[in-house]
C-alpha cells in the first residue's frame, strides 16, 4: 500500500475497513492487513527491546555458554565477534539491521516505485 495525502487524516476505522476490504472483493482475496500487523508490530518492538535488556541482566551468567553453543555449529569462526558482541549485542545488532532494511523497503516504495509496503514484509 502506498502513503497518500488523505492518510495523513484516516481513522482507526478507516484504516481497518480498509485493511479487510480485499474480503470483500468477488473474489474474495486474502488480506495483507498492512494497518493491523503494523499495529501488532509496535507490540513485538517492545517485547524485543525487553528481550535485550533481560540479556543484558544475564549476560555474565550466560556468556561462556553462549561461546560454546556457537563454537559447536558451522558458524565457529564468528566467535571472536560473537565474543566482542555478547548475546546483548548480537540481538541489538539484528534489531537494527532489521529497522535498516524496512526503513530502507519504505524508502525505496516511496521513492522509485518499484517495491510496495507489502514486498517488505
Amino acid at each position: 500500500a502506498r502513503l497518500r495525502p488523505e492518510d495523513a487524516h484516516a481513522g482507526v476505522a478507516s484504516v481497518l475497513a480498509e485493511d479487510f476490504t480485499p474480503l470483500c472483493r468477488c473474489p474474495p482475496a486474502f488480506p495483507s492487513l498492512p494497518f493491523t500487523l503494523s499495529s501488532l508490530e509496535q507490540y513485538d518492538a517492545f517485547s524485543d527491546g525487553v528481550a535485550i535488556a533481560a540479556a543484558i541482566m544475564i549476560d555474565h551468567q550466560v556468556h561462556a555458554k553462549f561461546l560454546k553453543g556457537w563454537a559447536g555449529s558451522a558458524y565457529g569462526s564468528a566467535l571472536p565477534v560473537l565474543d566482542a558482541l555478547h548475546l546483548p549485542g548480537l540481538m541489538a545488532l539484528t534489531q537494527v539491521s532489521s529497522a535498516v532494511a524496512q526503513v530502507g523497503g519504505i524508502a525505496m516504495s516511496m521513492g522509485t516505485g518499484q517495491l510496495e509496503l507489502n514486498d517488505v514484509r
